[in-house]
């Protein structure tokens, strides 16, 4: 079973110099609690699309997790030694209600989250997930609670778009209804280092999706979920090896890009610095130049899975421009 202590060959030594660590008396710390209540979803409207974004949890990470600063070998050794950690980030899931069904990006966390007693699926992920992450979750944040809160009929859910197979992404899929269609891309099937497919559901094999098909806006392959053609899954693979993204012709010439974790904020495309967890650099790196293409091709609201001021962006209407 792959985890994310596979990513590298020194990924062994590291995980011996923090247990030393440890021993030593230097303890893991935990990133501070927030009074911050659960944001209430943000919905957006536009010609034949409707946008609700929802923030079912928080999640922090190792600073060296989120941002690499040392050489792309030293990634894994870095997180396991390092003693920061970033502020709670939310984990956000995009609903999109279109005239054909809804499509979701993701699914958020759930009870099982916080839920360890299957190991996180082996060792390895239980001491990553145990250790190297923190999560909240309040039950009301849950997608399919948040969805029926919201009025939305969950047997309309046509299809659920995984950007990747972490747990904050996908630990609700089994919470939505049989009907609707996994989308996962190929190189994360049937695991990728931190998935945990212990997890999923039996009986609900995905549709795999791979680098291929027309070009959408700037990125050279797309693959359409909607028949006219404005929801589309496009390749932004890295953070892990078939990592996907989902975008949307909004009319009127913008675009919305929902990018999971190919990113973690605008600041990270224009400096062109990838997430130290990123499974495959090489393609992380490719993944940025071809998201900074789109938002200097036309105007798009980027939007990743943990960044609040992307989402803050959207909610007032200022879609992202960047010169390439």
């Amino acid at each position: 079973m792959k985890t994310f202590l596979s990513l590298s060959g020194l990924a062994a030594l590291g995980l011996l110099l923090a247990l030393a660590a440890c021993a030593r008396g230097l303890k893991v710390p935990t990133a501070a609690l927030t009074s911050t209540p659960t944001p209430e979803p943000l919905t957006r409207t536009f010609p034949g699309l409707t946008v609700h974004a929802l923030h079912t949890g928080w999640v922090s990470v190792k600073e060296a997790h989120r941002t690499l600063g040392v050489a792309d070998a030293l990634r894994i050794p870095a997180i396991l030694l390092d003693q920061r950690w970033t502020e709670w980030m939310p984990v956000y899931v995009f609903a999109l209600v279109h005239a054909e069904g809804l499509w979701l990006v993701d699914t958020g966390l759930s009870e099982a989250t916080l839920d360890f007693t299957d190991s996180a699926c082996d060792p390895g992920n239980r001491f990553v997930y145990q250790n190297l992450l923190r999560f909240r979750f309040e039950p009301a944040q849950r997608v399919d609670r948040q969805l029926a809160a919201l009025g939305v009929d969950l047997s309309n859910v046509r299809g659920v778009v995984f950007t990747h197979r972490h747990a904050d992404h996908t630990d609700a899929f089994p919470q939505l209804p049989a009907s609707a269609t996994p989308y996962v891309g190929a190189g994360d099937w049937p695991a990728h280092d931190g998935a945990l497919p212990c997890r999923w559901p039996s009986g609900r094999a995905p549709t795999l999706v791979e680098n291929v098909g027309p070009a959408f806006g700037a990125l050279p392959h797309s693959t359409a979920l909607s028949s006219d053609g404005r929801l589309r899954v496009v390749p932004l693979n890295g953070h892990s090896p078939g990592h996907l993204g989902v975008m949307a012709d909004l009319g009127d010439g913008q675009f919305a890009l929902f990018a999971g974790d190919s990113t973690f904020s605008l600041e990270q495309v224009t400096s062109r610095t990838i997430a130290g967890i990123s499974e495959v650099p090489p393609d992380a790196r490719r993944s940025l130049d071809l998201i900074a293409a789109q938002l200097a091709h036309a105007p798009t609201f980027l939007l990743p899975s943990h960044d609040p001021a992307s989402l803050e962006r959207f909610g007032r209407g200022a879609v992202t421009a960047i010169t390439p």
